[in-house]
């Protein structure tokens, strides 16, 4: 009884973060600038918020910083592409595989395969699958195109989780990183004036994207660790999946096809079930990540 507080306080943040990450499809959308002009300044204003929780005493760079930084950094440009050119609900679910990803180097590296994961991994599997066997007629004739990019970003985002393990030092002053390099190398390559490019309201809506749904649910997620496990954290994660396709739906009614809907239904199911072997099997953790940052 006396833990009820601060575990409700611990779901609370997770839950609060992954509502926060669940409305990047929507934003990413109705903003009609080019993608590395969105994704500069949304880097500009994640890393501004995060400026608090930076301690430079404890900052320290390292191979596997630069690894995360690349990553993490292609993660966050390649999921604005893949959101733009396929539907929300396929850019977010096949982003989501990255512990198939995660489980299938660590199979490489350990030679060995466990049993107890095979089922999750083939339901992440066949979700990939169908998702791409839906061709041009998903969303447009650039939909093909969105799918590949985001099972890219499934891949960058298990890279991400491998370098953070081997990181020894706060997450914070890694993500700040992360976003200032996303921005300098986006202004950089942007075809378009981002400042000009950029106007009214549409600047409210670029700082939320990286203030709130970036800074303040890395810090929520981040906190939350504080009062719940991981394991409870990641299956409650799973609410971003589910909501970032219904925002959408909600305000610009795009909906999924056929092929997403059965897509996202199978990698859902891996999520969820990678996340109770996690909790049964603790032995077994190395072979899939916890939520992303």
């Amino acid at each position: 009884m006396p833990h009820q507080p601060s575990q409700l306080k611990g779901v609370s943040l997770v839950l609060l973060a992954a509502l926060l990450w669940s409305t990047s499809g929507l934003f990413i959308k109705v903003l009609e600038m080019h993608a590395l002009t969105l994704s500069a300044w949304r880097a500009v204003f994640a890393a501004l918020a995060l400026l608090p929780l930076l301690r430079p005493s404890q900052f320290r760079f390292s191979p596997a910083l630069l690894l995360l930084m690349l990553t993490y950094g292609g993660t966050m440009v390649g999921f604005v592409y893949a959101t733009r050119f396929t539907t929300a609900a396929n850019a977010i679910a096949l982003q989501s595989t990255s512990p198939g990803w995660v489980f299938l180097f660590t199979c490489l590296v350990l030679r060995r395969v466990p049993l107890a994961l095979l089922p999750p991994m083939g339901a992440l599997l066949a979700g990939i699958a169908v998702m791409m066997s839906e061709g041009d007629g998903g969303a447009g004739e650039a939909a093909m195109l969105g799918n590949l990019i985001a099972v890219s970003t499934g891949l960058t985002f298990a890279m991400t989780h491998l370098a953070f393990s081997r990181i020894a030092q706060p997450p914070a002053g890694a993500i700040i990183a992360t976003n200032l390099l996303v921005a300098a190398v986006c202004f950089l390559l942007t075809p378009e004036d981002p400042l000009a490019a950029v106007e009214g309201t549409e600047w409210a809506a670029v700082i939320y994207l990286g203030a709130a749904q970036i800074g303040l649910a890395f810090w929520c997620f981040t906190i939350a660790f504080r009062y719940i496990p991981v394991p409870q954290a990641s299956m409650l994660t799973l609410l971003e999946p589910l909501l970032n396709p219904v925002w959408v739906w909600l305000m610009i009614a795009e909906l999924p096809s056929i092929h997403g809907v059965l897509g996202m239904a199978f990698i859902l199911a891996g999520l969820l079930g990678d996340t109770v072997v996690r909790v049964w099997r603790p032995d077994l953790r190395r072979f899939t990540p916890g939520a992303g940052p």
